[in-house]
């Protein structure tokens, strides 16, 4: 979900995917669509907004592995 308990995350003001959320710490991930560069992310609770955090998003690929490692498995 974009949204849980409460608290949604915008990361270049897209919604990101919450895996979870506790009183310290909110786990999300990085939208599809976000390019690599700097990122805005900006976390909400309710009507409570943090201020918008600056981040580096670095590129990456997909990846498939196995075990063992000759692709069966």
């Amino acid at each position: 979900p974009t949204a849980l308990a409460g608290v949604q995350v915008l990361v270049n003001d897209t919604p990101a995917p919450i895996y979870s959320v506790s009183p310290t710490q909110v786990s999300a991930l990085i939208p599809y669509g976000v390019s690599a560069g700097t990122a805005r992310i900006v976390v909400t609770n309710g009507a409570n907004r943090s201020a918008e955090v600056p981040v580096r998003v670095a590129a990456t690929a997909p990846g498939v592995f196995t075990v063992p490692p000759i692709g069966y498995g």
